[in-house]
């Protein structure tokens, strides 16, 4: 029987949503769940703990292509100390898992990659109802299409929202509708 092959997803834990002066911060919330990110990613080999970096450039907030800019202010710009990951968790500096993205989650084409390498994926981070959930789907929608059985784990206590009702709204739609196992 082969080994269970599996990895980490770290959404955008960067500094503009988890400093207290971060430019999009879920503030506290968001800090208590370091230790609980640190201490999951300690249960995974380095080379399979992933880093989403929400990626803007100043462009982005005068363009009518990308929504966020209609909802959101100015965030995680590539080059600003807001873009960074916040605190120190293991496998942050190996930059060959750091995934860049423009949206909610990142491209089809990484998500088909990591759903064609691994059995088992865990994704944590923030915001646990906008990109952490999007990020859960398209895992959801590519191991679906693909016809691959993939276990797909939501570990709560290394989540954290801007909306708590929102949040808890998610939490159960990815277990309810899409068996997520939410821990």
């Amino acid at each position: 029987m082969s080994k269970l092959k599996k990895a980490l997803i770290v959404v955008d834990y960067q500094y503009d949503f988890v400093a207290d002066d971060g430019k999009l911060t879920v503030g506290t919330p968001a800090q208590k769940i370091e230790k609980n990110i640190a201490a999951l990613a300690e249960l995974f080999d380095e080379n399979d703990i992933y880093f989403t970096f929400d990626n803007h450039s100043e462009a982005d907030w005068e363009s009518d292509i990308y929504p966020e800019p209609k909802v959101f202010p100015v965030h995680c710009i590539k080059g600003t100390k807001g873009y960074t990951i916040y605190g120190e968790i293991k496998g942050s500096q190996n930059k060959i898992n750091h995934i860049e993205k423009h949206a909610y989650c990142p491209d089809a084409n990484k998500i088909k990659e990591l759903v064609g390498r691994y059995d088992q994926i865990t994704v944590v981070g923030v915001v646990t109802d906008i990109c952490v959930f999007q990020t859960v789907i398209g895992f959801f929608t590519q191991a679906v299409n693909q016809g691959k059985k993939l276990e797909l784990i939501v570990d709560s206590s290394a989540c954290a929202s801007f909306n708590p009702e929102r949040e808890k709204w998610a939490l159960d739609y990815m277990k309810e509708v899409m068996s997520v196992n939410v821990k």
